[in-house]
């Protein structure tokens, strides 16, 4: 046996124990590494998972495949779910989508997730304005001032919002507030001139207005407000002064020189009217928006006699003018003088663009005083000139039918059916005519073709279906008939009593009821739909109710009278038994 020497014995411990001490060392150096790297791996799965997730929601989203993308932002969120980014991408998605519920989900979570975050409750607003939740947006609006109040299109938002809806006092501080931040804010300074103004106090809303001049001198809104405010308080020289700045910046603005030339008529200034309309008169011969401006701002706003004094100066430019006098002749006629209409309409040249609609016009007149005969005349005159226009016909057919000669009156239409065999005002009165005369096949038939050309056409719809409803027949068909016709025009009172009269015909008294009484509403005053309720309430022995409208519809039909007497005459003999 070989001994070792106590020194070997301690040097070979010394040897073992130094190995197992850099054993342990190099175990806990390799574990550190290990995670470290493990640590390195997750995050870069983290990235990569989010990152790619992303793209991919990007990709499918350009490619439209939204489903694709929205699964991916999804992924993307399950990797880093306090993204307030990724949620608005998530949120968009569902708002191209059109799933604007889950789009509000989204974004409320994102709120929740970062509450300051503005451009988040920007896109909230955003949506619930898209979803008509206007109050929900301003408070959203309001929050973000709260958080910033130098936002300033917030702000204008917030303004626009009040003065829509009348808040003048929410929107003066809005504005208040705005300016106060943003001085050089001309919109701000304009909208609390116009918030004075509508508060009477004219000295403060002068001011802003001015002050909104000196920030964009440009601006014609700002001089128009002044002007309305120094005609209140008599300002004629400040006045004139405004609107000939504004047409000397903006020379194309006709309103303007309209609205001016009114003034100096108002004021008596008539030799200042008639130069500037004499002027514009010569240029409504090269320049068709001239009488289209009066047209639009007087005649269709009922402004007849500004109308006509504009036209009247502006002749004296250019007296052979044919637009301006069939647009005189036009005035004339909705203001109820007709006979000055008809000198107007007489006027224009025969071969002027504007002859036909003045000829027509005219006719339209002379059938309106009941001088038919000159109507058809006049339209007959058109033909000889033009004789392949199926509209003549139209109107030459709708004046025999007036004068009740039926048999002209379907002559003239069938030849306005030769030039063109679809042309369903036509069609429509052949139908009426056919039904007057008592042949109610043949306006079926009329009637049935106009809904084959046009599956819309309320008056056919409605016609067709009171046909059958009078008839007693087809009831269910007539029911559908109108119901389609009363979708177009809810609030018609004669296809309300339609409706009405199909329901009674089919015997449910209590819905024709509810029709029928509306229709009275919306048509007071005609006799065969306060007939019918009254037969309603007859239905239902309510006598009284039904004598009452059956006396009233009485007092308001014209002829044929017999029957409703006699219903009358029975109910009364009823009660006194």
């Amino acid at each position: 046996m070989l001994l070792f020497s106590k020194k070997f014995a301690l040097v070979l411990m010394l040897v073992l124990c130094g190995c197992s001490s850099v054993k342990v060392t190099q175990e806990k150096h390799f574990s550190v590494a290990t995670k470290k790297k493990n640590h390195q791996v997750e995050e870069t799965n983290y990235h990569k998972g989010k990152y790619y997730n992303y793209l991919m929601a990007q990709q499918y989203r350009r490619s439209g495949t939204l489903t694709h993308a929205i699964q991916s932002l999804k992924k993307a969120i399950a990797f880093d779910a306090t993204s307030v980014f990724l949620k608005r991408e998530l949120a968009r998605c569902y708002i191209d989508q059109n799933e604007n519920e889950m789009a509000l989900q989204t974004i409320e979570a994102a709120i929740r997730t970062n509450p300051n975050d503005i451009e988040t409750i920007i896109y909230y607003a955003r949506i619930l304005e898209s979803m008509d939740r206007m109050e929900d947006a301003k408070k959203a609006y309001y929050d973000i001032i709260a958080i910033d109040p130098k936002q300033e299109e917030i702000l204008l938002r917030l303004g626009h919002y009040h003065m829509e809806a009348k808040e003048y006092s929410a929107a003066q501080k809005i504005y208040t507030m705005l300016i106060e931040h943003f001085p050089h804010s001309y919109v701000g300074q304009f909208f609390l001139g116009k918030i004075y103004a509508i508060q009477g106090e004219f000295e403060m809303a002068e001011a802003k207005f001015k002050k909104t001049l000196t920030l964009a001198p440009g601006l014609e809104e700002p001089k128009i407000e002044l002007i309305a405010i120094y005609k209140e308080q008599g300002e004629k020289e400040k006045i004139i002064s405004l609107y000939q700045d504004i047409l000397k910046t903006n020379s194309d603005n006709i309103h303007m020189a309209f609205e001016l030339a009114l003034f100096y008529a108002q004021e008596n200034m008539l030799k200042d009217a008639v130069r500037l309309l004499e002027q514009l008169g010569e240029r409504s011969l090269h320049d068709r928006a001239v009488v289209r401006a009066i047209v639009q701002k007087y005649i269709e706003k009922k402004r007849y006699d500004d109308a006509i004094i504009l036209l009247k100066g502006m002749l004296q430019g250019a007296p052979e003018n044919d637009e301006l006098l069939y647009v005189a002749g036009v005035a004339h006629d909705e203001k109820g003088e007709k006979q000055r209409a008809v000198e107007f309409f007489e006027k224009v040249d025969p071969d002027s663009q504007f002859h036909v609609s003045a000829v027509i016009q005219t006719a339209l007149i002379y059938q309106e005083k009941g001088d038919v005969e000159t109507a058809i005349s006049l339209i007959s005159s058109l033909i000889d000139k033009i004789p392949d226009n199926p509209d003549f016909y139209l109107y030459l057919g709708s004046f025999y039918e007036q004068i009740e000669d039926t048999d002209r009156a379907i002559e003239a239409f069938q030849k306005g059916l030769g030039f063109n065999s679809q042309h369903i005002g036509i069609l429509f009165r052949v139908g009426v005519v056919y039904d007057k005369i008592g042949d109610k096949d043949a306006s079926i038939e009329q009637m049935k073709k106009i809904i084959a050309i046009d599956p819309h056409h309320t008056n056919a719809l409605n016609y067709l279906g009171y046909t059958y409803a009078d008839m007693g027949i087809n009831l269910d068909e007539a029911e559908r008939l109108i119901t389609a016709a009363l979708k177009n025009r809810p609030d018609d009172g004669y296809i309300t009593d339609s409706l009405g009269w199909v329901y009674y015909q089919k015997g449910q008294i209590e819905k024709a009821l509810v029709f029928l009484k509306k229709a009275v509403a919306l048509m007071p005053e005609d006799p065969i739909i306060l007939e019918h309720l009254g037969d309603a309430y007859l239905a239902l022995g309510k006598t009284e109710n039904a004598l009452q409208y059956y006396k009233k519809a009485l007092s308001l039909k014209g002829d044929d009278t017999a029957q409703l007497e006699k219903k009358i005459k029975s109910l009364i003999t009823k009660g006194n038994k």
